[in-house]
């Protein structure tokens, strides 16, 4: 039986934990759209912010398929 306690007591600390100071990091990469940034391509901004979100999927075993 699933106690909700404990779920909610795990949802927390996942996001206390993990996805606050992943999203805060993502939040510091200043990719922006080729429209703001002429030269995007030599900043790598989006190769970091791609290589950051793959990184914490990757540490959760998380399995996602792209179409």
């Amino acid at each position: 039986m699933l106690d909700s306690e404990q779920l909610q007591n795990f949802i927390n600390a996942t996001w206390d934990n993990s996805i606050i100071p992943a999203l805060s990091e993502y939040i510091k990469i200043p990719n922006k759209s080729p429209a703001f940034d002429s030269d995007w391509e030599k900043h790598d901004y989006m190769n970091q912010a791609i290589k950051l979100a793959s990184q914490w999927c990757e540490q959760r075993q998380i399995q996602w398929h792209a179409n």
